[in-house]
């Protein structure tokens, strides 16, 4: 960044006509084809941080004025709005740079959200890439730009395109878009709730779903008198908005909203559940309705994980059969089996590693920290395969674990003797 502006230099500055104080500003911010960054930042920090100042009232003038506007537009080749991009179609390019507007969007928000607040640059604007600064802004996860642009856009723009991109994600509309993060989609919904005549019908299956990963109770029923449905089914995909609800924090209370309106969730809920380690929503699951079918192969689904949560979700599993359960020894032998094959082939991965000579002392403490959590958890996963039965015959998965080395595992399995 360029220096600060010094008291010597502001003076001299101060004593010159207005005019030439104006074109000062301009020619600074356009010192650079597409934009200076650094002459921007200047003027945002003085401004930010002096007093009130003949050059400071000049820095603000310059910048709202309508011709600056028509000139970065023209310059930097942006379009003021989607509508817009239909008539210059043909100048975009998936390789074009940056400009300054869209450059400050990724690396210096404050100088973004600078020219927004001189209405410089337009929030609905398209540049010459063919993304809107949104979908820039989107693509950087940065919130605060997010939220500003999504608040100071027309709200029709919302339904629009967030790019002129064909063929991918990015010709979805802004509103779409947004069903993929919670805080961004709650900055739409706090404009589009106080406006019921507008239809959110070009919500699709997916995006619905995508709501589903954080909407509560409170913002679903809300959704619902606008039309959408939460609980939509989607025939034509088997991720149902059952399976994205599992992803919340805390699942059961939209779990329970769902079920109360007489929904009734997919068969294969419980299996999802366990996929991902969704232990509170596999215990809802358990204490509502599961098939046998689904308990099954959850259990083997738990069985052969390494991920640590995977002992827990085994162990609430077993600890909730389904009515039609029946003491099962082969079941019991096929799980412990898959617990054991799975953490020595594990464990042989760990044990190529160590003694690493390659390694750092603290990357060797970090696969030996492994190689013992995977013991652990494969340990928890036999004590609660027992509750299903402690008859299975396990003389040879023993001795498979006793010559893999996993001493604590062997020790567990001596309790089925």
């Amino acid at each position: 960044m360029s220096e600060p502006i010094s008291e010597t230099v502001l003076g001299r500055i101060e004593k010159l006509p207005t005019e030439l104080i104006d074109h000062i500003v301009e020619a600074s911010l356009f010192s650079e084809p597409l934009g200076s960054h650094d002459a921007l930042h200047t003027l945002q920090a003085f401004c930010q941080e002096e007093k009130d100042s003949i050059f400071k009232s000049r820095i603000h003038a310059v910048l709202k004025s309508h011709s600056i506007r028509k000139r970065i537009e023209t310059s930097w080749k942006l379009c003021p709005n989607f509508n817009h991009t239909k008539t210059c179609r043909h100048t975009f390019d998936k390789t074009a740079p940056h400009d300054l507007a869209s450059k400050t969007i990724v690396n210096c928000a404050q100088c973004f959200l600078f020219l927004l607040d001189h209405q410089t640059i337009r929030a609905s604007s398209f540049c010459q890439d063919g993304q809107s600064f949104y979908l820039i802004a989107a693509k950087s996860e940065d919130l605060g730009v997010i939220r500003r642009i999504l608040s100071s856009i027309k709200i029709q723009e919302l339904f629009k395109p967030a790019s002129v991109n064909r063929g991918n994600s990015e010709c979805k509309s802004i509103l779409q878009l947004t069903t993929s993060n919670a805080q961004s989609f709650q900055c739409c919904w706090e404009r589009l709730r106080l406006r019921p005549e507008i239809s959110l019908s070009s919500l699709r299956p997916s995006e619905i779903r995508e709501l589903c990963r954080f909407a509560d109770i409170d913002l679903a029923s809300n959704l619902l008198d606008r039309g959408v449905d939460l609980g939509m089914p989607d025939a034509n995909n088997g991720f149902t908005s059952w399976h994205a609800l599992l992803h919340q924090q805390n699942p059961e209370p939209m779990l329970d909203w769902f079920k109360g309106r007489g929904l009734e969730p997919p068969e294969d809920l419980l299996t999802y559940a366990t996929t991902d380690n969704h232990v509170d929503a596999a215990r809802w699951i358990l204490h509502h309705s599961v098939s046998y079918e689904d308990w099954r192969r959850a259990t083997f689904v738990a069985a052969g994980d390494l991920e640590p949560k995977s002992g827990e979700i085994l162990e609430v599993i077993i600890q909730h059969p389904p009515p039609e359960y029946r003491t099962d020894r082969t079941l019991s032998q096929d799980l412990l089996i898959r617990i054991v094959d799975n953490a020595r082939d594990q464990s042989r991965w760990y044990d190529s590693y160590l003694p690493g000579k390659y390694f750092h002392e603290w990357e060797i403490d970090r696969l030996q920290s492994a190689r013992a959590c995977l013991e652990e958890v494969a340990v928890r996963k036999i004590k609660s395969v027992r509750g299903l039965s402690d008859g299975a015959g396990v003389a040879g998965i023993k001795v498979e674990a006793r010559q893999a080395g996993l001493h604590m595992i062997t020790e567990a399995l001596e309790a089925f003797n």
